[in-house]
Formats: C-alpha cells, structure tokens, sequence
C-alpha cells in the first residue's frame, strides 16, 4: 500500500478460484517500517485516492488493526496535507474524504480479545496436534519425556489446548503461572504417571511462560529439573520462535572446544544485526550444521511449523464467513460508523468496534506485566476459561495414594456408528472416575453389550494410548434399549451395582436414554443418573450447536441420542433403570438435538475437504470436468454443506432444502457457463440421503447428459473414509472437556442421591443431555428435547447451520 505501482491491483473473481486450500497468504504480508511512520501513511493514503480506493479490509494481529485504525483517524489531516502539497485535487479530496475500515484477526496465537477464534489458530493446532503423535509414537516406545515449546508468545492458548488434545502431564503458560516449588510439584506428578502405566511424559510450554513472580520458564530449564530429579530420557522439541542469541551463549564454550569457532562468531554476528530477534527458518544450514557438530542433537529446531501447511477445514470456513461479514460491514459502513472488527461469537459472525477489542487486548499485556494473573486469564474469554478450568480439574490429579476409594461404579458406553473423538471422550470419563475415587467400568458395544454384560474394569493405564486414536475402541453398536430387552439391562446394572451411566454417541444414545426413563418405574436399577453428550459427525443432535465428531466425519447416526429417549421412558416402568445419565453427542452427521456440535463432526469436514481437495486437483489437471460427490449424515446435511463451503464446491444438494428438476438444470447451465471461462472444473455435493428420487447416480447421469461436448462427469462415493482418521485437535479437545463436564455432574448426583446402599435418582433432570449452545455447555433433560425432534429422519427440527446456506451460493457465483 506504500509502495502502490504493481502492488495494488484489482482482483477478479478467477484470481481468487482455487485458494482455499492453500496456507499462508496469496497476496504477501509484511511487517512495514514505513507504514508506522506518518510520511509512509502519507505515500499509502496517495495511491488509495489515485486509485479511488476508500473500503480497506485489514486481516491481521492487533498491530495490524491498530495501524488501520490510525490510518483511518489521520485520513482527512493526511488529504489535507496532500492538497496543500499539489499531489491531489481539491475534488478528489471531496470525493474520498472518508475511509472505511473493518478487520479480521489472523493469527495462530489466538490473542485477541473480543472473539472466540482467530483465523489460523485451528489449522496451527493441527500442525502441533501431527508433530506431537509423531513424537509420541517413538517416545513410548523408548519410555522418554519429551518437553515440546509451542508459539503463541504472550498468549498461553496454542499450549493449553494442545495439552488438553494430547493428554498431556503438564502445561506452562504465562496466564496461569506455576507458584514457588512447582519443580516438586511437576516431578511428582510425572512421577505418578509413571506409577500408572504410563510410558512417556510429555509437557507442553508456551514460548511467553513465566513463573508467578514474572521469571522465564525456558524448555531447556524444564528438561535439567526432569532429568536431574527423575533421570529421566528427556527430550526438547521447539515448534516455535526462540532466542538465537541465547541458544549460541548458551553452548558458546561447547563452540569454542568442540567446533569450528567460526560458527559460533557468523551466527553471533546475524543474531545482532537482527536485533537479537531472529527466527529458526532464518539459519537452516547453520543451524544444522551446528546441531550436528556442536549443539546436543536431541535439540530439535522445527522453526515455524505451525504456520505451514493448508488451513484446517474450521479456518476454511471462519475465513469464508468473516469476508463475507467485512464486506457487508464496509457497504453498510457511513462517516459515523466506528472501525469494526467481525469477531466470532459462538457460532454466529458479529462485529465489535475494532478499538475496544484492541485496547483489551493490551490490557491482557499490561495485566500480565503487573502479574494480576486472574484478570489477564479473563481478558482472554469464555473460551479461555473454559479450556483453564478444565485444565485444573484433570491436572489436579496427582498422587493416587491420597484417593479415597468409594463403593460407586459408572459405566461408559460408545452408542451408534463411530466418530472421531469417541476415544479421547472415554479417556476423560474414565480418568475423571478414577481420580475421584469412582469404579470406572466400560460397556462394549453400547446398549447390547449392556443387556449382554461384555462389562471390563478400566484403570488408569487402560486409555493410555486413547487420545489420539479415530474410531470407537470400546466398540459401539446402534442398537436401542428396547430392542435388547429393558429386563436384561436392568438385570446387569443390578448384578454388576451400576450407579451411573455416561453414553457417549449419537442420536440413538439419547432415545435409549428416555426409553431407559421411561421404564424406570418397574426396574429400580435404572434409577442412575444418566448423561448424553452429543457426539455425531451429522451434528444433527437438537439441543447443541456442536457435537464432538462433526469436525472429525459427519454420518448418518443417532442411534446415541435415541437410546437415552428409551432409557428414560423406561425407567418409569423399571426401577432399576432410576440412576442417573448423561448422554455426550458424538457422531460426525451432527443431527442430535440438543447441541450444535457433536464429536466427531470436525474430524469428518477435514477428511471430506481433504477428498474435495484432491478430486478438485484431478478435475483441474483433465480440464472440463466436474465430479458429484456423496456424502454420508442421513438425512442431516450439515457435512454436505459445511464441506461444500470450506472445499468450494458449486452446489450441495441436501434434505433440508428442497430441490427440483429446474434446480439441478439451473446448476447445470452455470456449469456450462462456467466451463467457458478460465476455471474449468465443478464439484457437486450430494448428501446421501437428500431426495429419494433425485439420486447419486440420477444426478451424475443427468449432469453427464445435458453436460456433453462441455464438460464430462464423474462419480465419487465417499462412504465410510468419513468415519475414519486421527481425530482432528478440536475433537479431541472437545470430547476432553465434554466427557470430564459430564463425569463430574454423574459423580455430583450421585453423592447428592444416595439412598442406603444405592443411587435412586429419578427425577426431571437425572437424564440429560450435554450439549453445546452457542457459547455454553448446558446439561438438558432429554425429556425436554422431544419437541425439537425430528424422529423420523432423526435431525433436529431448527438446525442453525442452514443460515449459512446462502453463502454457499454466493462463493459459487450464481
């Protein structure tokens, strides 16, 4: 923008096809030492008015937006200046006296406040989440300790969260700093780990953490506390920036003695003339050669990893929805309207004024520098704090001998078809029970096994390796209560003295909840608590916006949600069936009432993009070409468009939305258009269940037809690959965090529900569901959810994704 000339162009809609599964930035970024200056801001504000250019969309950090908004203050004194100095007419003064502006925050650090997710610190997650099962797989087969340094530098999110995805044994962040003695503290909690099985520690550090009293925590520190104290194999891998200067001085008499000293003095000599400031990338040939001749090997220097790679399906989206915000927000935009800057709330696009969302984010920094740790912590918002105090729960856990053992037992179950996210959703239940003294007992193969009794003790090392593992390892079935027999359930949970059930699945889940309610008058063993949480790649579970497994595969199951409905209606019938339950959706077709996202839904979106985007490479390699791809979710069409938006697909036909012949032929004619032009490719998405009569293959014949001697047609099914796949870092966190909620509200009711011997619950709310609403976690009777059902094509009956609908068609240019 300083510079002007060929830097500035126009951009067609052709310039901007096919870069969405590309990472970094198509058109540059730079850091400009001109742009802070006046006379820079001045040459910028220049070529804008030569250009007629008055709607700026700035994407970046806080410095970025900050600058904007700057420039957009001085902008009348800035034409002033240029009329008196002859650069600009009188006219053009009066025809461009006001600039807009908006913004969008990118950043992997996730550190502005104001919104829930920056745009790249989903896809940075991932990079981390690939790097830390790539270490895992070697260091359990060496028992090592791997301390691993992630980016983020005064934001302790990227570390949080990745520790909580990967069951990690200790995190350092600098909004939640360690008190005096945490050394003791973290060896006996490495220690204890080890006492239960595990075989690799592994901790996590911010690049910006800090002890209470403000002090550096370096990774090198952390790896000398470990192996001084436990003399353990210990390991440093550094995912991010670190200090060049100090790593040299460091190993600088190493240098000296056992190296070419010349090594030491050119790199010495680049770290100051870059401020002291450098970047591993910066150095790659040094550096490797001085790690290989000088500096300890098991030093890892990884550089900027976490910025590479394609963007996560999530930053697809977010990066889709935010632009189409911005630009509304600039044309609606007058000479009143404050700079804004489009936030995610939840899952809806809002705008905040830019500068209150600024001005709170340096009173993070102010915060931390006046080490009120607590505020800096609820600067960064719900999100933040949600993350943290789970964090605390499951990282309070640290000596086993202190447990005090009580005589209850919960039950955890997988229910309906498998997602994503499933495993790491048991692991957390299991260890949560375990912990506080529970008996954890899993159920394989859902409500059959349940009626069948295929019942195993878990202990703490059982779910070691269950965290970064896809599918549903306990096995789940979509049988419903009903259907096994209401007499043979409450025959098991009587003999083997369950007193609570954690169901974890899809729709099936929660209506064999309520047939498990309704029988619970005549068999007292159901009178448990019971709770559901929502995990479904559909998404199709009413009561929640998300479920886990939605980003992991989105299917056609609800069998989780289902089962909790006839456990629930049961238990009237069945006494035994009066304990309590929760019900955690999980199933990538994310169509269980209840919640907007279950788990697994976001596992099944990056398997689908990642299809999309190879067939998109086929398509655009044999030219006029356009392929019809199915995917799974039942009759929920949230994979089918939210894939179709983060792929750029030019059409998904779904149930939700009716369509006609006239449709699939306007769909047609704009492909034929289309191929005229510079693109000449097409992706169609279908969801597999969309018409009864408009098919699969109807749609491919029909598109292959009225498509000849302009494009051909091809066919893919993308079947149960959806289902499949390492479970994305969102997944996992979520499932993390939704299993422990709903361990601790079963071991909360049955504490306050204990009657003789037994766990007698049978209230309203004993059977709910955990489900994600908007921003909050909410714990729903089932019983409640009956009406926002739609039980026979098992979706809920509102569905907030369709509201992105139109956008679909927008991005596709119709």
């Amino acid at each position: 923008m300083v510079d002007g000339g060929e830097n500035i162009v126009e951009a067609s809609w052709d310039d901007v096809s096919g870069i969405l599964q590309m990472g970094g930035t198509v058109i540059g970024s730079a850091r400009c030492k001109d742009f802070r200056e006046r006379q820079g801001r001045l040459k910028a504000a220049f070529n804008l008015v030569t250009l007629g250019i008055t709607n700026i969309c700035a994407i970046g950090g806080d410095g970025s937006l900050t600058g904007a908004n700057l420039f957009r203050e001085e902008w009348s004194s800035l034409l002033e200046e240029l009329v008196a100095d002859g650069k600009i007419s009188g006219e053009q003064m009066a025809k461009y006296s006001h600039l807009n502006i908006v913004g969008l925050v990118g950043s992997i650090d996730n550190d502005f406040c104001g919104t829930d997710m920056t745009i790249g610190a989903d896809s940075a997650l991932h990079r981390i989440v690939e790097c830390v099962d790539a270490i895992t797989t070697t260091a359990v087969s060496h028992q090592r300790a791997f301390v691993l340094e992630v980016m983020g530098r005064h934001c302790g999110y990227l570390a949080l969260v990745t520790g909580l995805a990967c069951g990690a044994d200790w995190i350092f962040i600098p909004e939640h700093p360690p008190a005096d003695g945490w050394e003791e503290k973290m060896c006996a909690k490495l220690e204890n780990a080890r006492s239960w099985g595990n075989r690799l520690n592994v901790v996590i550090v911010s690049e910006g953490a800090i002890d209470s009293h403000g002090n550096p925590i370096t990774s090198q520190h952390v790896k000398d506390v470990i192996c001084k104290r436990l003399d353990l194999d210990t390991r440093i891998t550094v995912l991010g920036e670190f200090d060049l200067f100090q790593l040299i001085l460091l190993k600088k008499d190493h240098t000296k003695s056992n190296g070419p000293e010349y090594i030491y003095e050119v790199l010495l000599n680049l770290c100051v003339k870059k401020n002291r400031l450098p970047c591993a990338h910066h150095f790659t040939t040094q550096l490797f050669h001085l790690r290989n001749t000088v500096l300890n090997r098991n030093f890892k220097l990884t550089g900027h990893v976490q910025r590479g790679g394609s963007p996560s399906a999530f930053d697809r989206l977010l990066g889709t929805r935010m632009g189409a915000e911005a630009v509304l927000a600039l044309l609606e935009a007058t000479p009143d309207t404050p700079a804004y800057v489009v936030s995610l709330d939840g899952n809806q696009a809002v705008r905040v004024p830019l500068m209150e969302c600024v001005e709170k984010t340096k009173e993070v920094g102010k915060a931390l520098a006046e080490k009120d740790f607590n505020k800096a912590a609820n600067l960064r918002g719900r999100t933040f704090l949600g993350n943290l105090e789970i964090y605390k729960k499951l990282g309070a856990m640290l000596v086993l001998s202190r447990l005090e053992h009580k005589p209850y037992n919960i039950a955890i179950m997988n229910v309906g078809a498998p997602a994503a996210g499933m495993n790491a959703a048991v692991r957390s239940a299991v260890r949560t029970c375990l912990y506080n003294g529970y008996k954890a007992i899993v159920v394989h193969n859902g409500y059959e096994g349940l009626a069948n009794d295929m019942i195993e003790n878990y202990t703490w090392k059982c779910v070691a390796n269950f965290v970064a593992a896809g599918g549903s390892i306990l096995g789940t079935k979509r049988t419903l209560p009903s259907q096994c027999g209401f007499d043979k359930i409450s025959e098991v949970i009587k003999k083997r003295n369950i007193h609570g059930i954690i169901c974890i699945g899809g729709f099936e889940a929660v209506q064999g909840a309520m047939e498990v309610d309704g029988a619970r008058n005549r068999f007292p063993e159901l009178q448990i608590p019971l709770v559901c949480v929502p995990c479904t790649v559909s998404n199709n579970i009413p009561g929640s916006d998300l479920s886990i497994g939605t980003d992991t595969a989105l299917n056609m199951i609800v069998q989780a949600y289902h089962g909790a409905l006839e456990i629930k209606e049961a238990s009237q019938n069945y006494p035994d069936l009066q304990i309590p339950m929760v019900v955690v959706p999980a199933t990538l077709s994310n169509n269980v009432p209840g919640t907007d996202l279950s788990i697994g839904s976001d596992t099944g979106l990056n398997s689908v993009c990642e299809t999309c985007d190879r067939i998109k490479m086929s398509a655009s390699g044999t030219k006029r070409r356009t392929f019809v791809l199915e995917t799974m979710g039942g009759y929920c069409g949230y994979l089918a468009t939210m894939s179709g938006l983060a792929a750029g697909a030019d059409a998904a036909y779904i149930f939700e939305e009716e369509f006609t012949i006239k449709d699939l032929q306007k769909n047609i004619s704009h492909l034929r258009s289309k191929m005229q032009g510079k693109i000449q490719r097409g992706l169609i998405l279908r969801n597999e269940k969309a018409n009864e009569n408009f098919s699969t293959d109807f749609v491919h014949r029909l598109y292959a037809e009225e498509g000849k001697n302009v494009f051909d047609c091809r066919v893919n099914v993308l079947g149960h690959m959806q289902q499949g796949g390492v479970p994305s870092p969102f997944d996992r966190n979520y499932a993390t965090k939704s299993a422990a909620k709903a361990a601790f509200w079963i071991l909360d009711k049955i504490s306050n529900n204990v009657v003789g011997d037994k766990v007698v619950c049978s209230s309203h709310d004993s059977v709910v569901l955990l489900g994600m609403k908007r921003r909050q976690m909410l714990f729903q009777p089932v019983e409640d959810l009956k009406e926002a059902t739609d039980f026979k094509h098992r979706i809920p009956v509102q569905q907030w994704w369709m509201q992105i609908r139109p956008l679909l068609r927008i991005m596709a240019h119709y």
